[in-house]
């Protein structure tokens, strides 16, 4: 068989913070509290027993922006890589590319060293980034999985008033999902982020959640947008975590 493989893995972390703890004082301001640590992925493919031709595995690489400095970056592999970047959204990625000639296990081992900032809009109701009007722009418009009409607007409007505020509505949206659906990983469908789906069927993960918080949003006038990372707790000193989060 002659076949190109793409992989996308669901990783399993390893995390270790260390030098920072979170503040005591109810004074110290919110920009000020920050979490230093090293944070390391590591994955193993198993060395496969079905012949091909090329393999790739996409890995998601942190950068430095207004709520974190990524210090640096380690990444291992007996495959070979390249860091790139996605067009749209400068997201930036590690391709890992392998074949058939590799005769082994393929191991990589990605290490970040990374100071994180606590980042609380809601509650400061400060603005740590001021997005341009493109992005604002493109942040109201559809995507594939994504609709901001039919019935996701219906049921957008159904709790929308001309007299609330944006943030009142935003509320809204979330108290309405919060209430009416059920993190549940049962079945099939979930996971995919199809926000016709997650309307339909009312239970998903967080990926769900979100994809139709989006376009409810989206559809009242309100720019949203998807954003995915790991819950790093200030408690501990070393840590595993399992995986993503919405």
């Amino acid at each position: 068989m002659n076949y190109k493989s793409i992989l996308i893995l669901t990783l399993i972390i390893s995390l270790f913070i260390g030098c920072a703890k979170k503040a005591d004082n109810a004074n110290v301001k919110v920009e000020e509290i920050k979490n230093h640590f090293q944070f390391s992925y590591e994955v193993t493919v198993p060395q496969s027993e079905t012949a091909f031709q090329t393999g790739e595995i996409f890995i998601p690489i942190p950068q430095t922006n207004d709520c974190q400095v990524v210090h640096d970056i380690s990444i291992t592999t007996n495959g070979s890589y390249q860091v790139l970047q996605e067009p749209e959204y400068k997201n930036r990625y590690a391709k890992i590319v392998f074949d058939d000639s590799l005769q082994s296990d393929l191991n990589i081992s990605v290490v970040l060293d990374i100071t994180r900032k606590l980042h609380d809009n809601y509650t400061t109701k400060k603005m740590v980034t001021v997005e341009q009007p493109a992005i604002l722009k493109r942040f109201l418009q559809s995507d594939s999985l994504v609709p901001i009409d039919g019935v996701v607007a219906s049921e957008a409007g159904m709790l929308i008033t001309d007299s609330m505020t944006t943030i009142e509505k935003a509320q809204a949206i979330y108290n309405h999902l919060y209430e009416t659906m059920q993190y549940d990983k049962s079945g099939e469908g979930w996971g995919r982020g199809d926000a016709l789906y997650a309307c339909d069927i009312r239970k998903g993960n967080c990926t769900d959640f979100h994809s139709l918080f989006i376009g409810m949003a989206r559809s009242v006038g309100i720019p949203a947008r998807f954003l995915i990372g790991f819950p790093l707790p200030f408690e501990k000193t070393q840590s595993e975590i399992k995986g993503y989060h919405c």
